[in-house]
């Protein structure tokens, strides 16, 4: 094998769990699947034919109809797609087993790894022994590269950030350039072929080498590295690979020396080729490589044997030139003549419109735009409410210092409930009174507690993992993997974070508790039998009543603000109407569709959001107007109760009177504001259960991804003599000819160059 071909990642076949994921998301959005069973069934027959069969002719259709599909459906729609290594046997996962993400871009990233390497194993397959194909060659590799380099770009896209090492940014970078080396070489065997100058060829050469030098250095010395995730033979195949065409970049500019009748400078780059080859050739030995790598180094081996044999006899008897040291030859200057290409079927693929599917699926971007404009009318729904709230507190905290509307109802010396409480009393028992509070008390409480388990069960299995650690460790002093203290650092923040809310929302919870508490007696009166309630209520023993001109303003003071509340309900429950009536999905996909493409940004929708949220702008005035009102007929209210306040009854019945009717008017703004508060509760819990659980499930996977770390490299130690191999490897590119592997030592004889001296720097083309 003299280059190398990239293998597949192979796909689990999840037909079955596509079509139940889709159905499912269209019943979440209120469509029938059955319209879109046809759909279906092409997605999933084509997916199986591009990624579990790998009918390269499918992989455009496929690439494309993914890109649409992400304009119809959110990239999780709770479908897991799963892969396996395209090298399970590297170190890096020596853990048998598959990787799989809930993302559709997941799957789009594994398609274009598997597009890339279909490019690099068709050029594998061309024979290379014409013109014609060596350009087949030239053009596959160049476009495996830019396949790579498209994938890089995408990994961005993903939900998460990918576990399998064969998806990191550096690993790719190394498959990307790794293919451009091939494709120089590809260049430099035409040139070769086309009989081009042998200077000319020494450059392209040079170029070869380098290229394969950067991808190994990249491979060697990246964090997390990439060559862990490949085979080593590759790292070898590589290696080799670089300093054979350092060598023949010299070689090639010796024949250059030798036409212009430069033969000392022939004879140095002669020697260097050849102490170059000969560290490959050991280099081999030590290594596994392909034969085939190994018969070409051999071949060239012989060449510079045969002609520096015949360069040192010619000097030496006919042109006695000085052999100039290593340092003091022309540097030759490599030329790259490759680049990655990304093929226009991934740039601008085009699929008729008939033949995409899902075509009849209103965009993703139209539905969450939709969101979008949900959250806000919500969020702008809830500001009313609690403007509302703290309007009627406001209200409710003003007449209680006056002791109103207990101490003027009291006057009224008939057994009747006045109607202003009546009003309230019927008001609360429609809406549940004390059982309902109660029951969504435990609703809150239940939540809470849920919660609680939910972290608790999230750090035992940090500790389980640290525990794990631990062990491993005692097992393994020498292990090579962070230590749990550091590793899960991040994830203990986040779980302070969350118990730091937990606590501060549980001191908010126990507030609510102590206000029911406080309140449930008069919250049972309010709750029981219009008639009971009466008998309840304490009467006064005076015989005659307050009924002057300045109660009476007093009294339709009290009914004008008990108006202004109810306007504000109103308010309330109209905008509440306005908002389950307002559907701006129409001009939404009017927006969308002036767009003209498939994927927008959604920061187009702004200004239509702005503009229809202006008549909610104008019910916000309504409001503060209402807020006025209120302010004004309190400062009204509290005029008139000064001079109330000088003839009313001090009998005790009358008194008793007063504060019994006082204390169920406020117990019903207290049963308002704790309903409020358990309604917020209730809403906070359930956002909080999901970062509870989103939190863990991430605790879970950190769990399982450190067991493979810990497993892979506890199975490096007991490899020791495979990792040595490696290890030698890495040595090897580190001392190679582009740095200090071509070292050769000063002689006294210009062109002998004696024993090899790695400590003596040199220079070379």
């Amino acid at each position: 094998m003299n280059q190398l071909g990239i293998p597949y990642k192979h796909a689990k076949d999840i037909s079955k769990d596509i079509v139940q994921s889709f159905n499912n998301y269209l019943n979440s959005k209120s469509i029938a699947p059955e319209q879109f069973e046809g759909d279906i069934n092409r997605w999933t027959h084509l997916r199986r034919q591009s990624m579990i069969t790998h009918d390269t002719s499918t992989f455009m259709e496929y690439y494309n109809q993914i890109n649409h599909l992400l304009t119809k459906l959110p990239q999780d729609i709770d479908l897991n797609f799963e892969f396996s290594t395209p090298f399970p046997d590297s170190s890096a996962f020596s853990v048998a087993e598959n990787y799989a993400q809930s993302d559709i871009n997941y799957e789009k990233c594994a398609l274009l790894f598997n597009i890339a390497a279909w490019y690099s194993q068709k050029a594998t397959h061309q024979s290379r022994n014409s013109t014609e194909s060596i350009k087949g060659a030239l053009q596959d590799l160049q476009l495996s590269s830019g396949v790579f380099d498209l994938l890089i770009e995408n990994l961005s896209s993903l939900k998460t950030p990918t576990t399998t090492p064969d998806l990191s940014p550096n690993y790719l970078k190394v498959l990307s350039i790794l293919m451009l080396a091939q494709a120089q070489e590809c260049y430099w065997q035409k040139a070769v072929l086309d009989n081009l100058k042998n200077g000319t060829i020494a450059k392209v050469s040079l170029g070869v080498s380098n290229l394969y030098e950067e991808a190994c250095q990249l491979a060697l010395h990246s964090t997390p590295t990439p060559a862990d995730a490949l085979p080593s033979i590759w790292i070898s195949h590589i290696q080799v690979k670089a300093h054979h065409f350092a060598a023949a970049a010299q070689y090639r500019k010796s024949l250059d020396d030798l036409s212009s009748s430069r033969y000392g400078e022939e004879l140095s780059r002669l020697n260097l080729a050849a102490e170059l080859v000969k560290k490959a050739m050991e280099f081999s030995k030590r290594n596994k490589v392909f034969d085939a790598v190994r018969d070409d180094l051999k071949g060239l081996q012989d060449t510079l044997t045969e002609n520096i044999s015949r360069a040192t006899r010619d000097n030496d008897l006919i042109y006695l030139h000085d052999v100039p040291h290593p340092k003091a030859l022309p540097v030759i200057q490599p030329a790259r003549m490759v680049k990655g290409v990304i093929p226009t079927d991934l740039t601008n693929g085009a699929i008729p419109k008939d033949a995409l599917l899902f075509s009849a699926l209103t965009p993703f971007a139209v539905h969450h735009a939709c969101d979008l404009w949900s959250n806000r009318k919500n969020y702008r729904v809830r500001e009313f409410e609690q403007r509302c709230a703290q309007l009627d507190k406001l209200q409710a905290e003003a007449l209680h210092a006056l002791g109103l509307p207990g101490s003027l109802q009291a006057v009224d010396r008939t057994s009747e409930i006045p109607p202003s409480l009546l009003k309230k009393i019927e008001e609360l028992q429609n809406d549940g009174g004390l059982e309902m509070l109660e029951k969504l008390s435990d609703e809150v409480q239940l939540l809470a507690f849920s919660n609680e388990n939910v972290i608790d069960e999230t750090i035992d299995i940090l500790n389980q993992e640290q525990d794990e650690d631990e062990e491993v460790r005692t097992q393994q002093p020498q292990l090579v993997v962070p230590p749990s203290s550091t590793a899960n650092t991040p994830f203990l923040q986040e779980v302070r974070q969350l118990q730091q809310t937990l606590e501060a929302a549980s001191r908010s919870d126990g507030i609510v508790q102590e206000k029911i508490s406080a309140s449930k007696h008069d919250l049972e009166l309010l709750s029981s039998d219009v008639d009971y309630i009466k008998t309840i209520l304490p009467k006064g023993q005076s015989t005659h009543s307050i009924n002057d001109e300045n109660t009476r303003k007093l009294r339709g003071a009290l009914e004008q603000l008990d108006d202004v509340v109810d306007d504000r309900r109103v308010i309330v429950q109209d905008v509440r109407s306005i908002v389950k009536r307002d559907n701006i999905r129409p001009k939404i996909i009017k927006v969308f569709q002036e767009q003209q493409e498939d994927k927008v940004d959604m920061s187009v929708f702004d200004g239509l959001y702005e503009s229809e949220m202006l008549k909610y702008d104008q019910i916000y005035q309504e409001f503060e107007s209402n807020s006025n009102n209120q302010e004004s007929l309190l400062s009204t209210i509290r005029q008139l109760y000064n001079a109330f306040e000088k003839r009313k009854e001090t009998d005790k019945g009358y008194i008793a009177r007063q504060e019994k009717l006082q204390a169920l008017d406020l117990a019903y703004y207290t049963y308002i504001e704790i309903k409020n508060n358990l309604s917020e509760g209730l809403q906070f819990y359930n956002d909080f259960s999901k970062l509870a659980h989103e939190l863990k499930g991430s605790v879970e996977n950190f769990l399982h991804q450190r067991r493979i770390e810990k497993q892979v490299a506890i199975e490096k130690l007991s490899k020791h003599i495979e990792s040595l191999t490696l290890e030698e490897s890495r040595e090897s590119i580190t001392n190679s000819p582009l740095k200090t592997f071509a070292r050769i030592p000063e002689s006294g004889t210009s062109h002998q160059f004696g024993a090899w001296d790695e400590s003596k720097p040199i220079r070379f083309g």
